[in-house]
């Protein structure tokens, strides 16, 4: 259901990913499930989903989740700010439900908010994905969603520069890395060869 080599984060298949969301019970279900979908389907690190506010995603007024996701330079690793499309409707309705559900009333507010009314630490974000991924019997980590995001958009045709920007990375060689590597995809492009 994941692959990963030693060292890298594992791979997450779709069957995985929906396992793990499925396996999530109780209070902070919805919550839970929204971590995971912005980290597969953004690409975000811990501590970008740390540090997300509730307008990062939410529009209060119309009670709708924006389609494109602004990150300050405040918010990501290296202060290099950009911009991303949430446009998968599945993934923006589990957000969605989670916070019609959670009902926030001021825009400022922390996305994913701690005990104590604050955001999360990114180290707390970490440990929460690790979890969530432990209730399915997932073998997995926090960069697991990041590195599954840069490989389905591989998979799915993106450039490796597009991929980059959206990673926030400086280096593509940096970009690389996060790839899943699939003999079957390989053997596919070799195919493309006439």
């Amino acid at each position: 259901m994941c692959t990963g080599k030693s060292g890298k984060a594992p791979f997450i298949t779709q069957e995985a990913l929906a396992a793990t969301l499925d396996a999530q019970v109780g209070a902070f279900a919805l919550r839970n499930k929204a971590a995971l979908i912005l980290s597969h389907y953004l690409g975000l690190r811990t501590m970008e989903l740390a540090r997300l506010k509730v307008s990062d995603l939410w529009d209060i007024r119309t009670q709708t989740v924006v389609t494109t996701v602004r990150l300050l330079n405040t918010h990501t690793k290296g202060g290099v700010p950009r911009e991303l499309f949430f446009v998968n409707e599945r993934a923006r309705e589990i957000v969605r439900t989670y916070l019609v559900d959670r009902a926030p009333k001021r825009a400022w507010e922390p996305l994913f908010a701690s005990r104590k009314g604050g955001h999360f630490s990114p180290n707390t974000m970490q440990q929460l994905l690790a979890q969530v991924y432990a209730q399915a019997g997932i073998k997995a980590s926090s960069h697991s969603g990041r590195r599954t995001f840069a490989t389905r958009l591989i998979e799915a045709g993106a450039d490796i520069s597009s991929l980059q920007v959206m990673l926030g990375h400086k280096y593509a060689e940096t970009t690389a890395k996060y790839i899943e590597t699939n003999p079957l995809r390989q053997r596919a492009f070799a195919g493309l060869l006439t």
